[in-house]
């Protein structure tokens, strides 16, 4: 493909002819990587431990995040305090998710993280932020690790991820504008998050039948699930292996992937086809029902045909999916809002 005038090619792909590759090692003045060991937990201090669960989507995750005591934070911040205007990045599971340090928390890191701290005179660490969550340079860090983000990464793949770097003014540019679209989506957010209250007051009224829809009356039944659905696991651990991963292939469903009783997949996290083909048990069909049985109990999502095809996967950081295949007794969608009505 020809390049457009004012441009040129380079290993993350085509870019502005007064930008440059550079490395983050270079980017920054510090990089450094964890202590390969958890500090000892405690049930609550003012010392936060960031492992991978908290990091995701470039943000920080408050969930499952964990504390240990003073004099563990300061001997695992030996080589570096983290600050605010750090960057956070996970070296597996998945690889290459990254986060800003908190500015309101004292936090060390935990196995598989590393840290980047931008040049004052190079580097915004906004830019950075959005740099390091871009297609291309996602794409690069899995490269280095054989083509999956559910690999690992070694410690020198992070410090010399290669990055497009623009001068300094327009990285300030480039960050505020994205920082405005993330701001809108921050209000899109918290609207739907009112609506989403709504419609959870309207489930629980319903799915009791304290509510009546027009036309309906009479008895309810009760039964157990099993009486109406033939349910399974999903396949255990073993049963795939590195081998078997592959980007942009089928897509492997684990309850992380379950999102507001929708399937959001990781285009990053799939399977060969072959690997389907070999636990072609586990496939998604239409209308079936994907519930996560570990972690965050609960989250379902009916399979619809765009679905369909799909491995029901065992999760990731030891969560697991079950798989739900509905009979003619009742509605899948109905069965999937109830069990979110009466897990929420």
């Amino acid at each position: 493909m020809e390049l457009k005038a004012g441009y040129k090619q380079t290993e993350v792909g085509p870019i502005p002819q007064d930008w440059n590759i550079t490395t983050a090692s270079a980017a920054c003045d510090v990089v450094v990587d964890c202590k390969n060991r958890t500090p000892p937990v405690v049930p609550d201090s003012d010392f936060c431990v960031v492992r991978t669960p908290n990091v995701r989507n470039g943000q920080f995750v408050l969930e499952d995040l964990r504390c240990t005591d003073e004099a563990s934070y300061h001997v695992w911040t030996a080589r570096a305090v983290p600050r605010a205007g750090d960057v956070m990045i996970t070296r597996e599971a998945p690889l290459g998710e990254v986060c800003a340090v908190p500015p309101d928390r004292k936090v060390c890191l935990g196995q598989r993280m590393m840290l980047y701290r931008p040049s004052a005179a190079k580097t915004d660490p906004t830019y950075l932020l959005y740099a390091l969550q871009s297609t291309v340079v996602r794409e690069n860090l899995a490269r280095k690790v054989g083509g999956s983000t559910v690999g690992h990464a070694k410690v020198d793949d992070i410090r010399f991820l290669t990055l497009p770097l623009p001068p300094l003014p327009e990285q300030r540019a480039i960050a505020a504008a994205l920082s405005d679209v993330d701001a809108l989506i921050g209000s899109l957010d918290r609207l739907i998050a009112k609506k989403r209250d709504l419609k959870q007051a309207a489930m629980q009224q319903l799915l009791t039948g304290q509510t009546r829809l027009p036309g309906f009356s009479g008895e309810w039944e009760t039964k157990r699930l099993g009486e109406i659905a033939r349910f399974r696991t999903g396949p255990f651990g073993s049963a795939l292996h590195k081998s078997d991963y592959a980007t942009d292939g089928i897509p492997l469903i684990n309850p992380m992937h379950i999102v507001d009783g929708n399937l959001q997949p990781d285009r990053q996290v799939t399977v060969t086809d072959a690997a389907a083909k070999h636990l072609a048990d586990f496939l998604l069909r239409e209308g079936d029902i994907v519930i996560g049985r570990r972690g965050d109990m609960g989250r379902c999502a009916v399979v619809r045909s765009l679905h369909d095809g799909w491995l029901c996967g065992t999760g990731i950081a030891d969560r697991s999916a079950q798989r739900w295949r509905i009979g003619r007794l009742c509605s899948a969608t109905a069965l999937s809002a109830a069990c979110r009505g009466f897990n929420d």
